[in-house]
């Protein structure tokens, strides 16, 4: 019988209490970032990472809106090119909001998307894994 150690390790209790810490730092820093980049536009009030199950939540006040806005992100893909490049890959039907016609304009028109991680962010992404 073989056992596969990291597959074995990440089952163990207290990986599962680091993994979670790790994604509480991350989303973290992903909200500030994402606070920045919003803010004529209005404010992220959640953001929520899980890198076991590779999903994102995040919920967002934009301005002119009475209520929030959620946005959920059942699944992206860490991917490497010949290049040594790094993306995430989402699929526009793994993306889900609060607003119908925000979901359906998403699934419509983006399809499969690929966003380049800057090379300084790439020590990020190894947590990502």
């Amino acid at each position: 019988m073989r056992i596969d150690l990291s597959s074995f390790l990440r089952r163990l209790p207290a990986a599962r209490v680091v993994s979670k810490t790790k994604d509480k730092l991350i989303a973290i820093g992903a909200k500030d970032r994402l606070n920045q980049l919003i803010r004529p536009y209005g404010k992220v009030l959640e953001f929520q990472l899980n890198t076991s199950e590779r999903s994102v939540y995040a919920s967002f006040q934009l301005k002119g809106e009475l209520e929030t806005i959620q946005f959920w992100v059942r699944e992206y893909n860490l991917m490497q090119n010949k290049n040594g490049q790094i993306f995430i890959e989402v699929d526009s039907k793994d993306i889900k909001t609060s607003r119908e016609w925000l979901t359906k304009l998403i699934n419509d028109q983006l399809g499969q998307q690929k966003v380049l991680i800057p090379e300084q962010l790439n020590w990020l992404v190894q947590l990502l894994k």
